[in-house]
């Protein structure tokens, strides 16, 4: 019998594919796939599973070739490659101008609108992110809310795209594969939707309030 986990294809760029036929803590076929291994996590344990890295899929190019692949988490980069830490967060400003940034475990997706050149400001990306669940660690152990109570959200930012360095944002490296070129996001193809998930499916508002719910999507699928 082989075991299968409905899952990100960034996955076998690790060479995780053994790993992944046993999935992460979720057992047996139809078990729901969780980081936690009782299902009731401490707000501490939430915030470690938030910090571990985001994988972006379908990076779609806008220039030749159009090539399109998988990256990880944020960085500033130069030349291609990452220049500091990396960056957790999507940070920048909404149409009133009140400062907004969205932690990369919140984002479901990210879509490129425009690149605005804005002088000696630097160029601005302009961002659509789709948020999920729209809930705090916090909110979520009080609250206990099934999945299906759980509420997407869209937010439109303005990112600067420049450090004062020139280092550019950036979607960086597998952690597999730390040569590879990080892709600056103004290469992005302009209103192609990326899609973020965490390795192996392990989100981290897996709590058995919201994997108990028949609607939870990521399980474990055995297959003969």
């Amino acid at each position: 019998m082989n075991v299968r986990i409905f899952g990100f294809s960034v996955l076998l760029a690790f060479g995780f594919v053994a790993a992944a036929a046993f999935g992460g803590s979720g057992g047996g076929s139809g078990h729901p796939i969780t980081p936690y291994p009782d299902g009731k996590p401490t707000l501490e344990a939430i915030n470690t599973q938030r910090a571990k890295p985001i994988f972006f899929g379908d990076v779609a190019l806008s220039v030749k070739p159009r090539e399109s692949f998988s990256k990880a988490d944020l960085c500033f980069a130069k030349a291609g490659k990452c220049s500091g830490p990396i960056v957790r967060a999507f940070s920048g400003k909404d149409a009133q101008d009140s400062p907004v940034t969205v932690a990369l475990a919140d984002v479901r997706s990210v879509r490129l609108l425009k690149v605005v050149d804005r002088g000696k400001r630097g160029a601005i990306v302009s961002v659509e992110i789709e948020m999920f669940p729209d809930i705090t660690p916090e909110d979520l152990l009080r609250d206990k809310p099934s999945y299906s109570a759980l509420r997407s959200k869209k937010v439109r930012i303005s990112v600067a795209l420049e450090r004062a360095d020139g280092a550019r944002l950036a979607f960086g490296p597998l952690p597999c594969c730390s040569e590879d070129r990080a892709v600056g996001l103004e290469e992005v193809q302009i209103d192609s939707a990326i899609t973020a998930e965490p390795q192996w499916e392990e989100y981290w508002y897996a709590v058995n309030s919201v994997t108990s719910d028949p609607s939870f999507p990521y399980r474990a699928v055995s297959k003969k």
